[in-house]
């Protein structure tokens, strides 16, 4: 089972240094990148970590909050605290 994850960042070298963390830590099997669109990359990861076996897939959002200026229909900052996060 794919596990998916979304890494919000204001910019794409935000995103693609979280990334490189992570597949740093994991040290992949296998790496696939994909465009969703034009905007969103995906990067696909099977790898064993102390003897479990992932899926996962990540999706990089760039660009979402740009300081203050109105970019997208909702704000992210919302959605993440109504679901719970602590930043």
């Amino acid at each position: 089972m794919t596990n998916f994850f979304r890494i919000h960042g204001d910019n794409i070298v935000e995103c693609e240094r979280i990334v490189k963390l992570i597949i740093k830590e994991t040290n992949p099997i296998n790496i696939k990148s994909s465009l969703l669109s034009p905007s969103t990359l995906i990067y696909t990861l099977q790898f064993e970590y102390y003897g479990y076996y992932f899926s996962w897939q990540l999706e990089l959002l760039a660009g979402f909050n740009k300081a203050g200026r109105v970019r997208w229909e909702n704000n992210i900052f919302t959605s993440l605290q109504s679901n719970g996060c602590f930043l």
